[in-house]
């Protein structure tokens, strides 16, 4: 209402102040009637509004007063609704708590027959772990087994469910519940005798297998039974159940250690083995022979039991397996003791290998090393190394320090190849029973002796105090070894096909005929050592038996003496090795006299050379080809034609020839060309010096390719230092 009036008086307010605005000056009171007029209308068309708001808003008013009317009703027929559902929700508590009831006296009663029932099964586990001992005791048949198994399988099921409820009890009951052990402890009593039952079959398997295997199949079947058990359990979750037991594995294990206890008393020997010296050897034998029976005893088995394994267990990989484990731990002890063997009985353990590898091949089986064996192979090549060494020292002194035979050809030798190689053929022959791998070692190390006496055959001849017949004797061996290399190759071939042994073979061939033409160059230089050749030496080129050619002569005969031995010493090719060496040497000695002790250089003096070397040609010509005669004696034609020239192009250029054949320096060159100035007068001092520098350019300009190598021997009458550096010099063309 408040606001009503106040809205009067603002509109009473507002029409003053209009009025007020319509009359603010006297023109406006003019127009007074007509404004009256307006307000008239004016008037008259408000109050038609007003009454047809008025009459609007009353009709609201009255429905606004039904749609009360109507909601108070709404609400009282509500009221009277909500008061029946307090009744009835009442009521409904009232039944649930009844239907609770009822529940929990539902689950009592069922806990109370399920108590009563587990007691009952409580009470009856001690009959039942009975019963299936009693069923235990008819496992001789296939079918006791099985069937006290099964049957003692759901009593333990039926144990293990009464403790796990147990043990929820106990952990809702503050006190502590009675203990049902004594029940369970009969269970497990049966359950034990029938694993140890089980596990006794087990063991047994191989005596089984070919007497009652019936017996044998009942016990694979109980353990496998049990591996099904477990794979469910495991996919239930439960793989840390009691009731998992692993019998598989465990049976395997049982069946590696009845195969183990079978060796058990052949360990027990090899174990005496250690502390046996005396009766090893049989022992050995006594060991080996029941091992090989034992691989016997497991091939005849193996066919019998395959049929009652399942094909999960690989039977017979594992049999094989197993035994090859015993016998490496037997060949491991025989191996520890290798040293305390006999080479014999080493072969004979080895042998023994062999043939049960060629055993297992046979069966289809694999081989592999066994252990032990590499201690075997070791102590025999050892000894064998060690033997075949001893026997070439003896042999080697025996060779260098004895008297030679000659055969029927009048050769010169010794028996000490002939000895070693027999030795070393008889210890290939003995280790073929050794086995395959044995015989490549035993190969190896002959090998390595042959080198060795090779490299010692090499070391002796180069000593200074060997008799020539000794070096001829060495000469003709290393011919004979290379034909005893060849023998030895082919029994190597028969024994091991397998081995590529040719290459080796030339290769010691060659050595040793290197080494055998080393002995016959030896000769040669042992015999130009011998004091009666240096005497000679002495005499050449400027004394008067000389220029008479008594001293060549007698030089020439001297060798005709020593090769007429050496062409009866020593075999055709190394006869033509010394008598090449002995050429060499001839010329070396007879120029190193020439450059070092002419004291005249004229025409006498050309022509007493000419004939020395005609001499020589003539000679070496009986033993050797006519061009290799000419070709060592060029040297000498050379030397006639430098001492022959008349001018300083013709010295240079025979010089040039000269150094063709060996590095001969200009120093070496003066002896002879003083003698030159000395005995001609076509030639001066003067003269000589330019030739000298002339032939140090022509030098000059080849030193670079002048090798000079280590000093040989000299013979020791010639002290002249002239004469030795010219030797060493003219010694460089070979």
């Amino acid at each position: 209402m408040s606001s009503i009036t106040t809205q009067a008086i603002e509109a009473r307010e507002k029409a003053a102040q209009r009025l007020k605005g319509l009359l603010a000056t006297s023109d406006d009171l003019a127009r007074l009637p007509s404004l009256k007029e307006d307000n008239e209308v004016e008037k008259t068309s408000a109050q038609r509004q007003l009454r047809a708001v008025f009459g609007a808003n009353t009709e609201h008013i009255l429905s606004g007063l039904e749609s009360l009317k109507r909601a108070h009703a709404a609400l009282v027929k509500f009221d009277a609704v909500f008061s029946q559902m307090s009744t009835i929700c009442s009521k409904s508590i009232e039944a649930i708590e009844t239907d609770d009831t009822l529940r929990r006296l539902a689950t009592m009663h069922s806990n109370i027959s399920e108590t009563l029932q587990s007691t009952e099964t409580v009470a009856g586990l001690p009959e039942a772990a009975l019963k299936a001992e009693n069923m235990l005791q008819d496992s001789d048949t296939a079918v006791g087994l099985i069937e006290s198994h099964a049957y003692l399988s759901q009593v333990e099921g039926t144990v293990h469910r009464v403790k796990t409820t147990l043990e929820l009890l106990q952990d809702r009951q503050s006190y502590q519940l009675p203990s049902l052990e004594t029940y369970f402890v009969q269970v497990n009593n049966a359950m034990a005798k029938i694993e140890y039952r089980l596990w006794s079959i087990v063991r047994s398997f191989i005596s089984l297998g070919n007497s009652r295997p019936e017996i044998l199949v009942s016990a694979l079947r109980v353990i496998e039974t049990q591996e099904v058990v477990d794979a469910k359990l495991l996919a239930d979750g439960m793989g840390d159940s009691p009731l998992r037991k692993g019998w598989r594995r465990r049976c395997i294990q049982n069946m590696s250690a009845s195969i183990a206890e079978s060796f058990s008393d052949i360990l027990q020997r090899c174990s005496k083995l250690l502390s046996s010296e005396s009766n090893s050897g049989r022992l050995l034998r006594s060991i080996l022979s029941d091992a090989h029976e034992k691989l016997v005893q497991v091939h005849a088995s193996t066919n019998r039991l395959i049929p009652c394994f399942p094909p999960v267990y690989h039977v017979e990989d594992f049999l094989w397996h197993e035994y090859r484990g015993q016998t490496d731990n037997i060949l491991e002890i025989i191996g520890a003791i290798s040293t305390q063997l006999s080479n014999n009985d080493i072969l004979f353990t080895l042998d023994w290998i062999q043939r049960h590898d060629q055993y297992l091949l046979q069966d289809g089986s694999g081989i592999e090393q066994m252990r032990g064996v590499d201690a075997l192979l070791e102590t025999y090549v050892h000894r064998m190394d060690e033997a075949l060494r001893n026997w070439l020292k003896n042999i080697m002194n025996a060779d260098f320090k004895g008297e030679p035979s000659h055969d029927g050809d009048g050769r010169l030798y010794t028996p000490g190849p002939q000895d070693m190689f027999r030795l070393i053929e008889e210890q290939l022959t003995a280790a073929e029973t050794g086995g395959a791998v044995l015989l490549e070692k035993v190969v190896s190390v002959m090998e390595g002796i042959v080198q060795d006496y090779a490299s010692q055959y090499e070391s002796r001849i180069a000593s200074d105090s060997n008799a020539l017949e000794v070096l001829c004797a060495v000469g003709n061996n290393c011919l004979r070894i290379c034909n005893l290399i060849s023998d030895l190759n082919e029994m190597i071939n028969t024994v091991l096909k397998s081995r590529e042994t040719e290459g080796f073979t030339k290769s010691l061939q060659s050595h040793f005929k290197l080494i055998a033409k080393q002995s016959s160059e030896m000769c040669g230089q042992v015999v130009f050592m011998d004091p009666g050749f240096g005497e000679l030496f002495s005499l050449l080129c400027h004394s008067d038996d000389w220029k008479r050619g008594i001293t060549t002569g007698s030089m020439l005969a001297t060798l005709d003496d020593f090769l007429s031995d050496f062409k009866i010493w020593l075999d055709e090719f190394l006869l033509n090795v010394l008598a090449t060496s002995m050429l060499i040497e001839c010329v070396s000695y007879y120029m190193a006299a020439l450059l070092s002790q002419t004291r005249h250089v004229n025409t006498e003096t050309l022509s007493f050379l000419k004939r020395d070397t005609d001499a020589i040609r003539e000679y070496f010509n009986r033993y050797l080809p006519s061009d290799v005669v000419e070709n060592e004696c060029q040297i000498l034609a050379d030397v006639g034609d430098f001492l022959a020239s008349d001018s300083v192009e013709a010295f240079v250029l025979s010089y040039s020839a000269l150094l063709e054949q060996a590095p001969l320096s200009p120093m070496l060159l003066v002896g002879i060309l003083n003698a030159r100035v000395a005995s001609q007068h076509d030639m001066t001092k003067a003269d000589a010096r330019e030739v000298l520098a002339s032939c140090r350019e022509t030098f000059g300009d080849r030193s670079s390719v002048a090798k000079f190598s280590t000093r040989q021997s000299v013979n020791p009458s010639m002290k002249n230092s002239a004469f030795i550096s010219a030797l060493n010099a003219i010694r460089q063309r070979h």
